[in-house]
């Protein structure tokens, strides 16, 4: 699990990234946008407590893809490789608005 106040300071240390996507934080300093965000989550207690589901979920997976003869493999890897080309567009419409 990704700790998104983490993910900031350390990726995007001068708020560009947020100011893009997030235009109502214009007006705002790095400190004022993390200030004001608010933890959802406990992120240590969390990603302790869903260790042992993620596990069952990827094991159970792994025995219906056995079982499928691949069949829900194929799928999934439509499906990854939709949210990695949407995830290069993205990258791609950040990059140029830097520009």
């Amino acid at each position: 699990m990704n700790n998104p106040t983490k993910n900031f300071k350390e990726r995007d240390p001068t708020a560009a990234y947020v100011h893009f996507w997030l235009p109502e934080t214009n007006d705002r300093t790095v400190a004022a946008i993390l200030e004001s965000a608010k933890p959802m989550l406990d992120f240590d207690t969390t990603r302790k407590s869903n260790g042992k589901v993620i596990s069952d979920i990827r094991k159970s997976v792994r025995e219906r893809i056995i079982q499928e003869k691949g069949l829900e493999l194929s799928s999934a890897v439509t499906v990854h490789e939709t949210v990695v080309n949407y995830g290069r567009y993205t990258a791609d419409a950040y990059k140029r608005y830097m520009k």
